[in-house]
């Protein structure tokens, strides 16, 4: 399979680089130069983030979130001629490197532009120029082939050899180590070099060296072989320790006989480890978190020294004693745990009421936790897990849990399973719950269910190929309902008049189609559930069609 690395030089064409210099501000040969630095660097970032399925489901959920989608070479050009697409590239490109270094960005660049010798700004800017293109290669491949997070993480695993010792010196700032086989060679280079430079005897047969070289390069492999492992090497499993902290999934381990499974859910859980026959549980606390020298991210996920995440910023919300809380409202860490030096940025991140839970009473009004009115029904919406109002504020977080009370709003579902769409009122369509249950009335067929579903908020570029804005409500509903229902199958249809003719209009469309079929897989649905048509010239919509 192409590496990540290569898949990116790809894009990099003289053309490209041509372009992209003067946006940037270097001169063309020392950009050139740059990227082999610059391009590794950011890889090394996502393979850091990565390692494990619950970073891996992160990336995930950036490419979902953020509509990452594949990046054509016409696509890229097209960006390079237009100032305003330049200017929001570089600008989604910072957001992409504080998801990819977190707190580490300012040490790498500093590293990076010691090595290429380019201004800071300069290479501030070729950093978020080559991050979209990096995001957008690696979210390509894992919307076309239906990678979930365990693929995509054992993919940028295996992308580690690709740029070994291509940024000597910043394997440890990116999180992993310099493989066992760049050492090995390292050693042996320098155990040659020094045979070339040491005299030789008075035989001309290289002198003591000749018996000195045959050691130091069975010296180099014995240390390579330690350091991969081989012979239970420290370092390796304090790595192989570090790694399971991070996760946030299940996990399972099996080594000879022995297997653990680690449920280190946001709310507690327990891990059981057997052996032979003795079974042992031991329990994960809740409130197990230690955020003591942690930082927030821009997405709202605290983050170690090294970048790693140690609590999602979706799994959390303040309540109005200061603990930070699980959806359930059990306690992840206690407010005098909570670092104090962080407190405003978790406010501001978790909205304007952040020290209390945001609820919906029966007149799908917006109520704090006394049942105090924030805003009425109709005057906000729920978008990405949190309320917002209408002039796009963010109020506080929206747990899934309380999206069951919006029976009482304008429009309510009476019966999920079976409403229409045009029963579902404006707020409670863009909740998860509502969405699965109006698909699983739509793909079982039921007596007074829709038999097709047009997506209300997806939107794409008008090439067609990248999407700018989806409900991850309606799209994860829909994942939900199909793989409740195994055999159960709908068709995704779509429509455009953006081609600007009934042939392009006919492309556009089919591309369209593929890549919301392609969202569906990514999230677990099976891929014979879920076909696609490109249905021509039209209103610019995607319906979900019961087949």
């Amino acid at each position: 399979m192409t590496t990540l690395l290569d898949s990116a030089k790809s894009m990099l064409t003289d053309a490209v680089i041509s372009k992209a210099s003067s946006l940037i501000g270097l001169d063309s040969s020392s950009m050139g130069s740059a990227v082999g630095k610059f391009l590794p660097a950011i890889i090394g970032g996502l393979i850091s983030k990565g390692n494990t399925e619950s970073g891996a489901a992160g990336l995930l959920d950036i490419f979902k979130n953020k509509g990452l989608s594949d990046l054509g070479m016409d696509d890229l050009m097209d960006v390079m001629g237009n100032p305003n697409k330049s200017k929001s590239m570089l600008e989604s490109g910072g957001d992409l490197l504080g998801s990819i270094f977190g707190n580490k960005q300012d040490s790498i660049l500093e590293k990076l532009i010691g090595m290429t010798g380019i201004k800071k700004a300069g290479g501030s800017m070729l950093l978020k120029f080559l991050a979209p293109i990096v995001m957008r290669k690696l979210a390509g491949m894992v919307f076309k082939n239906g990678w979930g997070a365990k693929k995509l993480s054992s993919y940028l695993t295996d992308q580690k050899s690709s740029i070994s010792g291509l940024i000597p010196g910043m394997s440890g700032l990116m999180g992993f180590a310099d493989s066992a086989a760049s050492k090995v060679g390292a050693t042996a280079s320098a155990a040659r070099g020094a045979v070339t430079s040491g005299g030789n005897d008075d035989n001309g047969g290289g002198g003591w060296w000749k018996w000195l070289l045959p050691l130091l390069l069975i010296g180099a492999v014995l240390f390579g072989l330690s350091k991969a492992g081989i012979f239970g090497s420290k370092d390796k499993m304090a790595d192989d320790a570090e790694d399971k902290t991070e996760m946030t999934g299940d996990a399972t381990t099996t080594s000879g006989t022995t297997t653990t499974t680690t449920d280190m859910s946001t709310d507690g859980g327990s891990s059981t480890t057997t052996s032979g026959t003795t079974t042992t549980t031991i329990s994960v606390p809740d409130g197990g978190y230690d955020l003591s020298k942690a930082t927030l991210n821009a997405n709202g996920d605290f983050v170690d020294a090294d970048g790693n995440v140690i609590l999602s910023g979706n799994n959390y919300a303040l309540d109005a004693d200061g603990n930070i809380i699980g959806e359930n409202g059990s306690i992840l860490v206690e407010a005098s745990k909570v670092p104090s030096t962080l407190l405003d940025r978790i406010k501001a991140f978790l909205g304007k009421y952040s020290g209390t839970k945001l609820m919906l009473n029966d007149a799908g009004d917006l109520v704090d936790a006394d049942g105090n009115i924030i805003s009425k029904a109709g005057e906000f919406e729920v978008k990405n897990g949190f309320f917002y109002d209408k002039d796009g504020n963010k109020l506080g977080r929206a747990w899934a849990k309380f999206v069951n009370m919006l029976k009482g709003a304008a429009g309510a579902v009476t019966d999920a399973a079976g409403a229409a769409a045009d029963a579902v009122g404006d707020a409670a369509m863009k909740t998860k719950e509502a969405m699965t249950g109006l698909f699983t009335g739509l793909i079982t067929k039921k007596e007074g269910a829709a038999t097709n579903y047009m997506l209300h908020d997806i939107e794409f570029n008008d090439e067609g190929t990248r999407i700018t804005n989806f409900s991850k409500n309606e799209i994860e509903g829909l994942a939900e309902a199909l793989k409740a229902n195994p055999t159960g199958k709908v068709v995704v249809q779509a429509y455009t008049n953006d081609g600007g003719g009934d042939m392009k209009n006919k492309a556009i469309s089919k591309t369209r189609a593929e890549i919301v079929h392609n969202m569906l897989v990514t999230l677990g649905v099976k891929d014979g559930q879920i076909s696609f048509k490109g249905m021509g010239t039209g209103d610019n919509k995607i319906e979900i069609a019961s087949k």
